[in-house]
């Protein structure tokens, strides 16, 4: 059996490699391996104080270190008993997290893609303005994550059971970063709905969390096919067991809006209108559009958050044993802590994360997508691949947790 390897997957988050394995002229699979060692922060959480946990498990990933470590802390306190409160400056840090993620793999991974170009600085010359925009709106993120949670990365505001303050002038300093980003980020939308995206539909099953807020920390997990289960014991729940094994659901800003469109800001919907783009919808290249799209909504939504925030008060732990389950919507998709503690240590773990849903339709969709390109160079098997697979947005780092 012949084979195609891509020994080193280039701009995505972390390592891997993709093969492509084919029989008679015809793909027969499609295997992506990390190249990188795994770490078994699982294993690393065992024996500890809960305390210490969180600020672990954010070392998963840099990029979704917010993700990891408030998922971490939610699950942490639903099983110590911490009374569940609105939290604005907590969704604000991963409404900061989303926005600067989406922005970076969309201007540095996916549009080299489509320009031809090697880096976002080629693309200088001709589009000043637009990578302005893209600088723009990761220097706000950045901002926006350094106020509330201490740095812009591995936060540290956010405490078990505790709430971040945040000054007058500091709320005054976010909203302007806000306020200043709209404009970029409308205008990423625009760029992004104008590249090519002519590819195949594969009907899969998209999930996401759908709480009252979005991005979503709270409520049920949810499914294009009805699927609508309690964060709570969702691990041993029977339908999410069943599509872990059988087709394990797809995760990611197209989930979310394939779920939850009709939760878009007012801006957010006039960018859909003038793309005429239909959700749900279930081209995997439409994962870009709908990351520049939810920028636009993030940044509304973080307008909303900002109006929320006001004093509250502590919610400390009313025991010290229990079990507790969270699921986050990180940039990349859902990802879920769960924790058994027992005298205030933690006896077992375990994490899901994004790309354990994500990897296997993509391999899915690759070897949907490889007939079209076995007879081409394969310098375009390679450029078509990669674009299929930086649309997914996967994060190896995370894989590798």
């Amino acid at each position: 059996m012949a084979e195609i390897k891509i020994s080193e997957i280039s701009r995505v988050y972390g390592h891997a490699s993709l093969s492509i394995w084919l029989k008679d002229k015809t793909a027969e699979s499609v295997n992506i391996r990390l190249t990188q060692p795994r770490r078994n922060f699982q294993n690393l959480a065992l024996g500890r104080r809960y305390e210490e946990v969180p600020y672990l498990m954010s070392r998963i990933c840099g990029s979704c270190s917010f993700s990891h470590h408030l998922a971490s802390t939610m699950a942490i306190e639903r099983a110590l008993g911490c009374e569940e409160k609105s939290n604005p400056a907590r969704e604000l840090s991963i409404i900061a997290e989303i926005i600067h993620n989406h922005a970076f793999h969309l201007y540095w991974q996916v549009i080299p893609d489509y320009t031809g170009h090697s880096s976002l600085l080629e693309l200088l010359p001709k589009n000043q303005k637009l990578v302005q925009g893209a600088i723009l709106l990761r220097q706000t993120a950045k901002r926006i994550k350094t106020i509330i949670a201490g740095r812009p990365m591995h936060p540290l505001g956010h405490g078990i059971g505790t709430s971040v303050q945040i000054s007058t002038k500091e709320l005054a300093l976010v909203k302007q970063a806000i306020l200043d980003a709209i404009e970029p980020a409308k205008q990423t939308a625009e760029y992004i709905a104008s590249l090519e995206t002519e590819f195949f539909a594969r009907k899969a099953e998209y999930m996401c969390v759908a709480g009252a807020d979005y991005p979503c920390m709270t409520g049920n997990l949810i499914s294009t096919s009805g699927m609508d289960i309690p964060q709570e014991g969702c691990l041993g729940a029977a339908e999410y067991k069943t599509l872990m094994q059988q087709k394990p659901p797809v995760v990611g800003a197209l989930a979310r809006m394939n779920n939850r469109h009709v939760a878009l800001s007012p801006l957010a919907r006039k960018a859909v209108k003038a793309s005429r783009v239909i959700f749900p919808n279930y081209n995997p290249l439409m994962n870009n559009f709908a990351q520049s799209v939810e920028v636009i909504h993030l940044l509304e939504t973080g307008l909303k958050a900002l109006e929320r925030i006001e004093k509250t008060d502590d919610s400390q732990p009313r025991k010290t044993e229990g079990v507790g389950t969270a699921a986050v919507e990180s940039s990349k998709g859902t990802i879920v802590h769960h924790y058994v503690i027992k005298d205030g240590i933690v006896k077992d773990a375990k994490v899901i994360t994004s790309d354990e849903h994500n990897i296997r339709n993509f391999e899915q969709d690759a070897l949907k997508l490889a007939p079209r390109f076995l007879k081409s160079r394969r310098e375009e098997i390679v450029l078509e691949l990669g674009k299929l697979l930086r649309a997914y947005d996967l994060c190896f780092n995370c894989a590798s947790h």
